[in-house]
């Protein structure tokens, strides 16, 4: 019979079977101490795309996608996953021509939803592609992945 418990359960039996396994069992307990360290290390060395995934290479990057009232062609070139160029083309229509505003607001980001969406929260992607929001525009760029 399968046997369900919370996450906490599940530690806490992990926790009684070590115990009863080994004789000389101490439970250590962090201090504050602990965890500013870990936390300063997790900072200054763990919490970062190379650390986690490697290095990342240069590429290049092209999709093409249509949503109801255009085709959106973008094309991107990465160094080390931060966007150096950006140009994006399509007939698309809006009230605002100037793409280029779009362009250069993702120049510098990080190569991640979240990091091109932040670039964006400040333009209105709506008046350069009508129909498109900053957050559906960055959702159809990585679906096309």
């Amino acid at each position: 019979m399968k046997e369900e418990f919370s996450m906490e359960e599940f530690v806490e039996k992990i926790i009684i079977n070590v115990e009863e396994q080994f004789e000389k069992f101490d439970k250590y307990e962090y201090t504050q101490k602990d965890l500013n360290m870990i936390d300063k290390l997790v900072n200054e060395k763990y919490n970062n795309s190379d650390w986690n995934f490697g290095k990342s290479p240069d590429f290049k990057f092209t999709t093409k996608f249509k949503y109801n009232k255009g085709i959106v062609d973008v094309n991107i070139n990465a160094i080390s996953c931060t966007i150096n160029e950006v140009k994006i083309f399509g007939d698309f229509f809006g009230i605002n021509s100037n793409i280029e505003d779009v362009e250069k607001a993702l120049l510098n980001s990080k190569f991640n939803p979240n990091s091109m969406k932040e670039a964006l929260k400040n333009i209105d992607i709506n008046s350069y592609m009508d129909g498109l929001t900053s957050d559906k525009l960055i959702d159809y760029i990585f679906e096309s992945e």
